[in-house]
C-alpha cells in the first residue's frame, strides 16, 4: 500500500512547519528553533531540508517521524534566505546573506 502524499508548509511567525495531506488534514506541527523559509526535499533520504533564517542554521526533518533529527550550522554563513538541494552528492546547499 502506497503512502498518500504529504504538504509541508514553513511558517515563518510561529516558528514551526505544519504537514498536511492534500486533502487537506493536518499530519502534525514540528517546533522549530527560528524562522523557517525555503525547504528542500530528498524522497529517497525521508528528509526535508529548511534553513532557519534568523538562527543561521538548517533543519534536517524525518518525513516519517515528523521531528527535527539535526540542526546544521552555516556558520561562517549568515542568514540564509534560499536553498538548493544535490541528493547525489551533499543533501542541502543554503545561500547566505553574509559571511562572516
Amino acid at each position: 500500500m502506497s503512502r498518500a502524499a504529504e504538504v509541508y508548509m514553513f511558517n515563518g511567525r510561529d516558528k514551526s512547519a505544519t504537514v498536511f495531506e492534500p486533502c487537506p488534514q493536518v499530519v502534525a506541527t514540528i517546533s522549530l528553533t527560528g524562522k523557517p523559509e525555503f525547504p528542500g526535499c530528498d524522497p529517497q533520504a525521508g528528509q526535508v531540508y529548511d534553513n532557519i533564517e534568523d538562527k543561521s542554521e538548517v533543519a534536517v526533518i524525518d518525513t516519517k517521524t515528523h521531528g527535527v533529527v539535526a540542526t546544521w550550522p552555516i556558520a561562517p554563513g549568515e542568514e540564509a534566505s534560499g536553498m538548493a538541494i544535490d541528493v547525489a552528492q551533499s543533501p542541502a546547499f543554503p545561500r547566505c546573506a553574509a559571511i562572516n
